[in-house]
This record gives structure tokens, sequence and C-alpha cells, in this order.
């Protein structure tokens, strides 16, 4: 009996997602759970590992490159901060990128997404309704709900058209904003406008771009709108709390919540202009983290190291436009905006897959391009082939006198 393994786009999505699904057993066993993170990282590299997948030789050297280089420089960081980032590097970067050195068919890696993402949000939706005990709070519970459940619902509905999925989407788009935090759920409206208009037709691109352009000049009466509607279902969370705050004479209070750690960090970047301070430093000595990507970057690797940053994700973008994959192109601008987004107001870089994943497409988007070339190339030769064996058995059979 043949025994049917596992394809590289199940045990990537499987890595990747399955840090969410794996929450009640995390839960179930708290004092274990580092032991059992551990054995799922494990099971998952052996089971990719012992199904013979070959490695693209250019890709694992780049693979192995990115790697080393930022184990290197968080290796030399402030040692009590640097230490939880190279642990959160190694789960989320490198384990993650190199799964994804195997990874081809990208509709099957959006198949799985969306199977995925429907355990997912079976499995967190009801969480804060438990005092968050599967996320540990709102910040976690609203990202990933948006990376790891939302996403999927919406390549269900607008990829695969199945309309089985718009009840779900909207109900996690009301779960995010309600009970998650701001920058989820600023990501999630805005997937959800890019989804419409990558799917609509002319007319309606017009018109959700009227619709959006009247959403941003009425903001404060759509958010005053939420809170009357979760008032009026006895909804209280601390979004809406917040959400309330915001439009109040206090709203300094939330606003200033960011601005005076962007303050901060905009005065020891100007310290350190060139090169930065170390990875950890200004976290260590202000026990707040950014809370912005490129002060983050900017921080830890100086202007030299924005810079680099602003080129490479400028050349991303470019080369995701030119990609000639739909699904490819879909999932790495997915990936894009799950992280580009929310990462202007929280997050760091080194906890987050998904801006890893996107960084990796990145890395190998030639090599999938060679692939599809080389198939294409493949199927001429075939079609080239078969037409001109008819033409030869039609020249024949003409040559062929009549019995």
């Amino acid at each position: 009996m043949k025994i049917k393994r596992a394809t590289p786009e199940f045990i990537f999505v499987l890595y990747i997602f399955g840090f969410a699904t794996i929450r009640p057993i995390l839960l179930l066993f708290k004092a274990f759970s580092s032991v059992i993170i551990a054995a799922y990282i494990a099971v998952i590299l052996l089971i990719s590992l012992f199904n013979d997948h070959v490695f693209e030789e250019k890709c694992f050297i780049k693979w192995a490159i990115v790697s080393v280089l930022f184990e290197i420089l968080l290796y030399f960081g402030r040692r009590e901060i640097s230490a939880t980032y190279m642990v959160n590097f190694f789960m989320y970067g490198i384990v993650a990128l190199f799964l994804l050195i195997n990874v081809n068919n990208y509709q099957r890696v959006i198949h799985w997404v969306v199977k995925f993402s429907c355990v997912n949000g079976a499995v967190l939706i009801l969480d804060p309704f438990f005092s968050y005990p599967l996320n540990g709070g709102y910040m976690p519970y609203g990202f990933n709900m948006l990376m790891l459940s939302f996403t999927g619902l919406l390549f269900g509905y607008f990829y695969y058209k199945n309309r089985l999925f718009l009840v779900p989407m909207i109900i996690e788009l009301i779960m995010i904003s309600f009970y998650g935090n701001k920058g989820a759920a600023i990501a999630a409206i805005f997937l959800l406008f890019v989804a419409m208009i990558l799917s609509g037709s002319d007319v309606k691109k017009l018109f959700y771009c009227l619709i959006a352009c009247l959403g941003i000049l009425s903001w404060r009466s759509i958010l005053l709108l939420i809170i009357d509607v979760a008032q009026i279902f006895g909804v209280t969370s601390y979004s809406i709390k917040t959400l309330k705050t915001m439009l109040s004479d206090k709203s300094d209070i939330i606003f200033s919540a960011r601005t005076n750690i962007w303050e901060k960090a905009i005065n020891w970047i100007l310290e350190k202009p060139i090169l930065g301070h170390r990875v950890g430093e200004f976290e260590a000595a202000t026990d707040v983290y950014a809370h912005n990507i490129f002060l983050d970057i900017s921080l830890s690797f100086g202007l030299v190291g924005l810079i680099i940053f602003l080129i490479l994700l400028l050349h991303s973008i470019y080369k995701m436009r030119r990609n000639p994959c739909k699904e490819y192109k879909l999932f790495q601008l997915c990936c894009l905006l799950c992280w580009l987004i929310p990462m202007q107001i929280s997050l760091t870089l080194w906890n987050v897959s998904l801006f890893w994943v996107y960084w990796g497409l990145y890395l190998y988007d030639n090599k999938y391009k060679r692939q599809k070339i080389k198939s294409i190339s493949i199927d001429k030769q075939y079609a080239f082939s078969s037409q001109k064996n008819r033409k030869v058995g039609t020249a024949e059979a003409v040559r062929k006198p009549n019995n």
C-alpha cells in the first residue's frame, strides 16, 4: 500500500497557521507550553525532511545567509532582550523560510490557508468572552484573528467566490474591531477593501473607491455608530472604551501613548543616526519597543539599515507586480498588508511570521519564475512536436496511394 506523503505546501501552512490551532493544547498543558512548542517545531521539520523534498540550491544559500546574518546581529544585541528575539526569529523566521524553500504550488497554498483559517476562527473567535485564555490579551487576539483566520476567509470569499464565507468574514471583522486592537482592525478593513478592488469590475472599483473616500471623510461618524451598536447589544471591551476616549476631549491620552514613544525613539536615533544602537538597546533602557517598523529598524541599524530596508521594500513591490503567477502575487500581497499596516503602530519584526514569509517570497521569487518559464517551454515544445507529427502524418496519408 502506497503511503500518501504530505506536500510541502501543506507542511508550510500547517507550521505558520498551526501556532494558533494548537493554543487549546498549550492552555491545557500550560506548564509544558515551551516543550510542546519545541516538539511542534521539531515534528514539522522532521515531516518536511522525511518527505524527500528537493532543495533549490540558490534558495537554500539565500536562506542560510539571511538566517546566519540576523542571528549574528541579534547575538551582539542587548542580551536580556536579544535572547528572546533570537528564539522568536528562529521560530517565525528561520524555520518558516526553510519550509518555504520547497513550496511551488501557490494554488495549493491558498487552499490550505483557507482550510486552516476556518479551523483557527472556530478555535479563537470566542476567546474574548472568557478573558482571552488562549491569546492572553486583546492585542494577540486581534493579530491572530487577522493574520491566521480572517485572511483565509477573504481568500475563500473573493478568490474561490464561495458565498458561504461571507457571514463568517463579517463576524470576524466585527470581533476584531470590538475585541482586538486598533492596528488589527485597520489592517482587516484595508484588506477587505483591497480584496473588493481586486475582484471587482471597473464600475465596482469606482464605487468602492467612492465608498472608501466617504468613509475616510466621515470616520468620526462611523466610530460613533460602532459605539452605539455596541451599546445596544451591551458589548463592552477595551477597544470600545478606547474609541470612546478617542472621540472625547481626552483623546490626547490615546494618541500620546504612541507619540511619546515615537518622540523618545527619534531622540535616540538622533544620538546615533548612521549605524544606530544595538538590537534591544532601546527596549532595555525604556521598557517599551518602538511601535513602528521604520523607527525600530532605525534604532537598531541606523539610517543605513533604514535606507537598505526601504530600497528592498520598493524593489519587492516592483517584483511582486511583475510576477506572472496570480496566486503567488495574491499571497505575497496579503502577507505584505498583514504586517505593513499593523507594524506602523504595533509589533516588532522579530515575532511576526508573515513579515518573514513576505521576504522569503521576495528572495525565492526568481526560482518560481524559472520553474514556470521552464514548464511553459516544455508545454510549447510538446505542442510543437505534436503539431509537427500531425503534419507529417497528414502528408504521408496524402502521398499514400489508394488501394
